[in-house]
Parts: C-alpha cells; sequence; structure tokens
C-alpha cells in the first residue's frame, strides 16, 4: 500500500510540473528525476552534472529533454524540487523548527543545509523570489 501511495504522489508531483499534457514515458521520467532529487536533497553538491551522471545522460541531452517535457532547465527543476520539500517541512506543525523559526531560535541555515541549499543567503533569497517574502514572514502569514 506504501509503494503504490508513494507511486500515486510521485505521478501527482510529476504532472504538476508539466507545461502540457504528459506522454507516460515522460511521466516516468521526471518520476524518477523526482526520485533521485528526494534521495540527495540534503547534498548541497548534487546539482545537473551529478542529475544528469545518475540518469546516464549527458547534461545537454538531460536539459533538451526537460525543455520539451516540462519547459524548464535541470536547475529549476532541482530548485523546485527542493522549494517542495522546504514547504512540507514548513507545513508540517509538528515538525520541532517551524516554531523555532518563527521564534528566530533556529537558524535559517539548518533549514537551508536539510534541503540541500549551499548557504543560508542563497536559500533565503531564493525562497523570497518564489514566494515574494522572507522565510520568517512566510511562516508568519501560515502560522494558524
Amino acid at each position: 500500500i506504501r509503494k503504490q501511495a508513494k507511486l500515486d504522489i510521485s505521478k501527482v508531483r510529476a504532472e504538476g510540473l508539466a507545461t502540457r499534457p504528459m506522454q507516460p514515458k515522460d511521466r516516468e521520467f521526471i518520476m524518477i528525476i523526482i526520485d533521485v532529487v528526494d534521495h540527495n536533497i540534503s547534498n548541497d553538491k548534487f546539482g545537473v552534472q551529478e542529475l544528469a551522471d545518475a540518469l546516464g545522460m549527458s547534461r545537454s541531452n538531460l536539459n533538451l529533454r526537460l525543455k520539451t517535457i516540462a519547459d524548464t532547465t535541470p536547475l529549476d527543476l532541482i530548485r523546485k524540487i527542493r522549494m517542495e520539500k522546504v514547504f512540507k517541512m514548513l507545513l508540517r506543525r509538528e515538525f520541532m523548527f517551524h516554531k523555532m523559526l518563527l521564534n528566530g531560535d533556529y537558524p535559517i541555515s539548518e533549514v537551508a543545509s536539510a534541503t540541500g541549499f549551499s548557504s543560508a543567503t542563497y536559500f533565503a533569497t531564493y525562497f523570497h523570489k518564489e514566494t515574494g517574502l522572507t522565510p520568517r514572514q512566510w511562516i508568519s502569514r501560515n502560522k494558524n
């Protein structure tokens, strides 16, 4: 049951990244990418070349295929998957850092590190670019 649930979630995640209806082989390709990035989520050294290597592809082939399927670059896809993890962490109320981050007791660098961003500054900048808010502002607005 857990394996099927994980597969269903992966399909939904893959479909959410597409700019057009996906063929089954394209969906499977995106699901593999999501799985590889998820397994390397806290590795700040994991980037496009490491993803291409894990898939057995060249960087240019990976870039071309992702552009065709989802109209995105590998780097943007990796960032989207990392940000998805950030939001999962922020929205889980039982997760300890949520309250600590809101109170200023938990350094942003810990969130950045847990999700594979190389620095707290880069994380906060990218977070702001994606949401229009700093991480603390976002949490304050979503703390119900």
